[in-house]
């Protein structure tokens, strides 16, 4: 039999800065915040502040030993403003580490700024208790 439970917890989000100089030359970037251990992602995205310049720079979000575009494929860099992701909700985490990897465009960009934000439930744990 199945209780009901009243536990209820916060929505969370890993943020993570990066900018052009952590997508400069690489594959995929040292940049590489993580998911706990139980974690349901939710939703996410990238904020781009600065735009970065380039021919084309794009950014995939993957998961490190998985799919380099687990979360999300080729979002533009070019233009700021918010880039959501596009696959990957419902994904359940084993503690799995994020990964960004900028195309050849970001690889040789100059100039730009933004944030990973990537929000998530973790299974089995209360915050609060509803009456």
């Amino acid at each position: 039999m199945t209780m009901t439970t009243r536990a209820r917890q916060y929505v969370m989000a890993v943020e993570q800065k990066f900018d052009y100089t952590d997508l400069t030359g690489v594959a995929t970037s040292l940049v590489q915040p993580k998911l706990p251990q139980g974690a349901v992602y939710l939703r996410g995205g990238v904020l781009v502040e600065t735009a970065f310049n380039g021919t084309t720079p794009t950014l995939n979000v993957g998961s490190l030993g998985g799919s380099a575009t687990a979360y999300a494929s080729a979002l533009d860099l070019a233009a700021t403003g918010y880039k959501p992701t596009t696959t990957g909700v419902g994904a359940k985490s084993t503690g799995d580490t994020v990964t960004l990897g900028p195309n050849a465009g970001a690889q040789a960009a100059t100039q730009g700024a933004g944030r990973l934000i990537m929000e998530y439930l973790i299974t089995d744990r209360a915050l609060e208790v509803q009456p």
